[in-house]
């Protein structure tokens, strides 16, 4: 069975770590975050690892 998540802020840190450790796991992963030209390592992973990761934008911040 496939399982699909969302995770946001995936350039580094730990929604990166979230994205690899989830993919791993038998989820399909999207993988978003603000800024696509800091995708590389993310994208790096994916074709080391045959990672099921597709890398999306996102800004999710908040206009008042």
């Amino acid at each position: 069975m496939i399982r699909n998540i969302l995770i946001t802020g995936t350039s580094t840190g730990v929604g990166f770590e979230s994205a690899i450790l989830f993919a791993k796991n038998n989820f399909k992963v999207y993988a978003t975050m603000r800024n696509l030209s800091k995708a590389d390592a993310l994208k790096k992973k994916i074709e080391e690892e045959s990672l099921s990761i597709e890398i999306l934008p996102l800004d999710v911040t908040l206009y008042l």
